[in-house]
């Protein structure tokens, strides 16, 4: 299985803030991955899912939960209305979580940069423009998840 990190940044997408809250914690049910096919995860394959955008002026940036993808790969109309209305495709990956913050309600939670590099992690890109950057190092998924469960047992 492989581990992936999905990117979100509300300022360039239609899964917005308002959006992320109103519809906490089912939702997104799937992800864009832009027109990347080669790279494209499996069913079964774990996601960490990063609030990004510091540029963007947004706050609460950093990791906000995992879970694992629930299908493969499919393509459809582009999430931008203006795209989609040029014929423009997006494929899109089922997700499923694990674990999630709202973070927005909860942002002392949120897995920042500045913890994940001082975990000694091998991964070192936590805020990527791109979304879906594979995770290379097994040994930083469970890593991973103890952050999101500091004194829980996994």
């Amino acid at each position: 299985m492989s581990a992936y990190l999905i990117s979100w940044n509300p300022v360039k997408s239609s899964f917005d803030d308002e959006r992320y809250s109103d519809e906490f914690p089912d939702s997104p049910g799937n992800w864009s991955i832009g027109r990347l096919t080669k790279k494209a995860p499996q069913a079964g394959d774990e996601f960490f899912f990063a609030r990004n955008g510091a540029r963007d002026g947004i706050k609460n940036v950093g990791l906000i939960g995992y879970g694992v993808f629930t299908h493969e790969r499919k393509t459809t109309d582009h999430w931008d209305p203006k795209k989609a209305a040029l014929g423009i495709k997006e494929t899109y990956v089922g997700i499923k979580w694990t674990y999630q913050i709202h973070c927005l309600d909860h942002p002392e939670q949120i897995i920042t940069p500045a913890i994940l590099h001082e975990a000694g992690l091998t991964h070192k890109l936590w805020a990527p423009q791109q979304s879906l950057i594979p995770i290379k190092d097994d040994a930083d998924i469970p890593r991973l998840k103890k952050l999101f469960h500091e004194g829980e047992p996994l």
